[in-house]
């Protein structure tokens, strides 16, 4: 695991993300960005608004669990569009991709 970058290794499960379909039903434990990004593309729009719906869940935990600050900011930014859950999902893979790819080549 040397070669990987800090932000990119598996948080403790008591600082996993809780991916939830609402306030009460948990459908995954993320561990990794890589497994969000995967989560994102996988789970039903309905689930990513909830995440973004008044608030940012995303960018929080890619700030306070990972440390990532600037992909937190750039998460940040993305505003939830309920007329195209689509563009939403993609600007928000987008931006993990990149930083994903980015984190990789400096390992």
């Amino acid at each position: 695991m040397d070669n990987v970058h800090p932000y990119l290794r598996p948080v403790e499960i008591e600082n996993s993300f809780k991916l939830k379909r609402s306030h009460d039903e948990v459908i995954a434990e993320i561990l990794t960005l890589d497994a969000l990004r995967n989560a994102i593309e996988a789970v039903p729009d309905s689930v990513i608004s909830f995440h973004l719906d008044g608030r940012n869940d995303f960018a929080e935990w890619i700030r306070e669990v990972i440390g990532c600050n600037t992909l937190s900011k750039a998460i940040a930014e993305v505003e939830l569009k309920p007329e195209n859950p689509e563009e939403t999902r993609n600007r928000i893979l987008e931006l993990l991709d990149y930083t994903i790819d980015l984190l990789r080549e400096i390992a």
